[in-house]
């Protein structure tokens, strides 16, 4: 980690700066200083970056937030060279400003840490990381919601998460790998039908626009979408020999 300097871009100011703080000092011990909260959804922010719907080649993401930013501290953040960007938001499908083509580009746009950066999407939002009813729930790789229950999913996983799935604050390291391991699965089952955590090489061909053709399908003809948290898979790309097999 030394040798990366990593910014996080994410939707809210404390939801998700919460997670990626635990999350990587309870999984790797280190801290994560450089967090920039947005504030609003992604269907906002990638409306800046793509302009009547075409990519402005001149602009990156850390120059369109440092441009409406004027509070000192935050703006300090995007004033330093990073060599990971990240960016962590949710689907958000019920928002009137949600475009499907527009999303898809962004999602395309946002496929590499070191270049434009890398958008993890989480569906429908960021607390399906703990919709889990118990342990080895193995009726989370078919959990969905419907487009009509996004409104209150909140509720929903605070009733049905087990308790030891809803407070932060006490995740060990097994907490976490349970998780991790669970979305693994999930996607996997999402994207070819396999139950089962994807070695390596299956992981690293993921496409995140590919997971979100298939949510948007599942949208249209069944107005629901795959309960799935993909900001898990982040610990996975920084350490992937410790949440899965292979080379």
């Amino acid at each position: 980690m030394n040798e990366r300097r990593v910014l996080f871009i994410v939707e809210g100011s404390r939801g998700e700066p919460r997670l990626l703080r635990k999350m990587h000092s309870t999984l790797f011990g280190t801290q994560v200083d450089n967090i920039f909260w947005h504030g609003t959804v992604i269907h906002d922010l990638i409306a800046r970056v793509f302009i009547d719907g075409i990519l402005d080649d001149d602009l990156d993401i850390v120059s369109v937030l440092r441009e409406s930013i004027t509070d000192v501290n935050r703006r300090k953040v995007l004033e330093q060279e990073f060599s990971d960007i990240y960016l962590v938001f949710d689907m958000d499908p019920h928002d009137p400003r949600y475009d499907k083509d527009l999303l898809d580009k962004a999602m395309r746009f946002f496929s590499d840490s070191t270049v434009n950066g890398k958008l993890y999407l989480n569906y429908p939002m960021l607390e399906s990381y703990r919709h889990l009813r118990r342990h080895d729930d193995e009726d989370y790789l078919e959990r969905t919601v419907t487009i009509d229950e996004i409104y209150r999913y909140k509720t929903i996983v605070e009733l049905e998460s087990h308790p030891d799935f809803k407070q932060l604050n006490g995740y060990t390291p097994e907490t976490f790998d349970e998780i991790i391991r669970m979305n693994l699965r999930k996607a996997n089952s999402i994207l070819n039908g396999d139950r089962s955590v994807p070695d390596v090489n299956e992981f690293l061909s993921w496409s995140g626009s590919e997971i979100l053709d298939l949510q948007t399908d599942s949208m249209v003809r069944e107005n629901r979408i795959h309960v799935l948290n993909t900001s898990m898979f982040y610990p996975v790309e920084f350490a992937p020999s410790r949440f899965i097999d292979g080379e």
